[in-house]
């Protein structure tokens, strides 16, 4: 039997796991269900992909998706959208803008990259770097490996 929505992971062969699903590279889109929560989502060295997530209500807080992206070629190759099915926007700390409602999320470099967003209300998604950030940088958060820029 498997887990309700907002469960992280499950004891499988004695060990305690997270589900990994592994993003096909021949996609060029692929639509987050709230079902997979808990997921942490592959997305390996391919082609442009934009991850659109799914549209959050009330009932629907706390909703958490993880994202591990392989290097790639341009840090445009990986988006995190969330105005597909709804006007939600994406929150992260150390955005660029003032205003910091952004409905597209992209990696700020082209390397090894991870992130969590997580349904805080109807209209937000919080964006976590879970990447740290990597060597000294004087002029601003998205200059470093591991961080995230909008789109």
């Amino acid at each position: 039997m498997g887990n309700p929505p907002n469960e992280v992971g499950e004891y499988r062969d004695g060990l305690y796991r997270r589900h990994v699903k592994k993003i096909s590279t021949a996609l060029t889109s692929y639509d987050v269900a709230p079902e997979e929560s808990g997921v942490i989502f592959w997305y390996n060295t391919g082609t442009t992909m934009t991850v659109n997530l799914p549209k959050v209500s009330s009932n629907q807080l706390g909703l958490v998706f993880e994202f591990a992206i392989q290097e790639c070629d341009s840090s445009n190759d990986f988006k995190l959208v969330c105005s597909k099915f709804d006007s939600s926007a994406v929150i992260q700390t150390a955005f660029s803008s003032i205003i910091d409602n952004h409905t597209t999320a992209i990696p700020a470099s082209t390397f090894f990259t991870g992130a969590r967003v997580t349904a805080v209300s109807s209209v937000v998604w919080m964006l976590e770097q879970i990447t740290a950030l990597a060597g000294a940088f004087s002029t601003g958060a998205t200059d470093g490996v591991g961080g995230w820029s909008t789109g």
